[in-house]
């Protein structure tokens, strides 16, 4: 019989891509028409305050383990025993199914202390357990994670062709255990209608998270400002909610042409994508979009610019859309210049003709019917790996040695201690205060340089106080009298310093901490 798969939501069921391609997956595998009918779980922990989530509704034969009384993976300071503990119940239960008899595969996602707790297992029981390494963004924190437990991972998969030639090339030796598995969403068997655009403006629609350091929120209303002046009439409409949704308020305040709306229940996105023309995505980095995929599904032609990962797997520029090219550096004004050009194009190519391409292209090749027959393959295939196991003799934990763990790479800790050394006498500020910078507080404390407070980019944070010292937004920064800024985050260091120049313009100069040569 086939292999039981355990599939684990680190972050609850908040709505992103990865959440709702864990219920896809689910939902798929379970699925009893479509003849796959195999046993799975879904481990879901605690929820994340301040995050909608969705309701999951499994088929019959699927299991869902809600895991709330769980700690939080960025505070467990190396002690993994109660997440393991609960992996090892939710697998045996799984495994003890009559339908089962091989190794649970498990599928941890996006933390890594998530990777660290599957990893213990195939220490427990290596003969029960087999890990399915999953890299659903091409960023700096997975690509770390990944390559540290590669050990303990019976194959590796990418949600992009970009992603898996990454794994491929970084593990040459197991080229045939790495696979591509990508992301999938309901297309209607018809493309919704629109009305023709004669008397009405084109809509526009963002949908997903509203923050600035991926997905560049900001450069979306710098696009509409350029149509605007262009003389292009236009509704934007962002749906969702996050960091910058205040700012997102604020500008939107003063144009007409733009609302936000809070993030709905993943079963009524689909309306507002029927009726959007556009949807336009300014992202630094990407994985496959779950947000395009859906929009695609419902003949909404994609703007999106033309990310190093998944872009080009789903949109061939001019047939399913229009691919937006960008450097790292280029600033909002500039990305959203860029944008509002190819808006313009694609008006010009004809946008439901590109709308009609996108839902065929989603129907045919990225079909959830599609998505499960792939994994169910994988699955197949990594269970019928032979056991690797963790090395006994290495600390498993990802903060292990010193390290903090969570957002904090291995060697974080090390590095943003000499980055602090490099910088003494001077007067520093902190770029960043989220978790990053909160697990690595200790160093503030004891450095050699002085630190006068702390900037960042979500608009809320300014003029508010992290361990007693002021946050200001970064162009206020000479306010603290800072010489220096200390960018503090792994995960978004490069699109952070690719933005310096707000800092260097004021004569502040700006430090990385991951990057060698500094």
């Amino acid at each position: 019989m086939p292999p039981p798969c355990l599939l684990i939501a680190p972050q609850g069921l908040t709505v992103t891509g990865v959440t709702t391609w864990i219920a896809l997956v689910a939902k798929g595998l379970a699925d009893h028409d479509s003849g796959l009918n195999r046993p799975v779980g879904v481990l879901v922990h605690g929820s994340i305050e301040g995050h909608a989530e969705f309701d999951l509704d499994l088929p019959d034969g699927a299991k869902l383990f809600r895991r709330d009384d769980l700690p939080d993976l960025d505070q467990l300071n190396g002690d993994l025993s109660p997440i393991i503990k609960a992996y090892r119940n939710a697998a045996r239960e799984l495994s003890h199914d009559p339908r089962c008899d091989a190794a649970v595969v498990l599928v941890p996602s996006r933390h890594a202390e998530c990777f660290a707790a599957c990893a213990a297992l195939t220490i427990v029981d290596p003969e029960a357990f087999r890990v399915l390494g999953l890299q659903h963004i091409d960023g700096a924190y997975e690509t770390a994670f990944i390559d540290r437990y590669e050990p303990a991972l019976a194959a590796l998969a990418g949600v992009s062709s970009r992603i898996k030639d990454s794994l491929r090339t970084r593990f040459p030796s197991r080229a045939d255990e790495t696979f591509w598995i990508p992301n999938a969403a309901h297309a209607p068997r018809e493309v919704p209608v629109r009305e023709p655009l004669a008397d009405r403006p084109v809509r526009l629609l963002y949908t997903g998270r509203i923050e600035h350091e991926q997905k560049r929120v900001r450069a979306l209303v710098r696009m509409s400002d350029e149509l605007t002046r262009a003389g292009v009439w236009h509704e934007l409409t962002f749906l969702g909610d996050g960091p910058a949704s205040g700012e997102i308020d604020n500008l939107a305040a003063d144009r007409p042409s733009i609302t936000h709306r809070s993030m709905v229940p993943p079963d009524q996105v689909a309306g507002h994508l029927a009726g959007a023309d556009v949807l336009v995505l300014a992202s630094r980095t990407e994985g496959m979009s779950k947000s395009l995929l859906e929009a695609m599904a419902q003949g909404c032609c994609p703007v999106i610019t033309d990310t190093p990962s998944g872009a080009r797997d789903v949109i061939e520029d001019g047939v399913h859309g229009v691919l937006v090219p960008f450097e790292p550096t280029d600033d909002d004004d500039t990305i959203g210049a860029a944008m509002a050009k190819s808006v313009a194009r694609a008006m010009s190519l004809d946008l439901a003709t590109l709308g009609a391409n996108a839902h065929e292209r989603v129907r045919s090749f990225f079909s959830p019917d599609r998505l499960a027959r792939v994994v169910a393959e994988v699955i197949d295939r990594t269970a019928a790996t032979p056991p690797r196991s963790w090395p006994a003799d290495r600390p498993v934990a990802y903060n292990a040695s010193g390290e903090a763990g969570g957002p904090v790479p291995p060697g974080g800790r090390a590095r943003f201690a000499a980055a602090l050394q490099r910088l003494a006498g001077k007067r520093v500020a902190i770029h960043g205060t989220g978790q990053h910078t909160r697990q690595l507080a200790p160093l503030l404390a004891q450095a050699p340089c002085l630190i006068v407070g702390f900037t960042d980019d979500d608009p809320g944070a300014a003029g508010s106080r992290l361990f007693n010292w002021p946050v200001v937004a970064p162009k206020d920064a000479p306010t603290l009298g800072a010489e220096a800024v200390l960018i503090s985050s792994a995960m978004h260091e490069s699109a952070i310093f690719a933005r310096r120049g707000v800092y260097e313009d004021l004569g502040i100069e700006v430090r990385r901490v991951y990057e060698t040569g500094e």
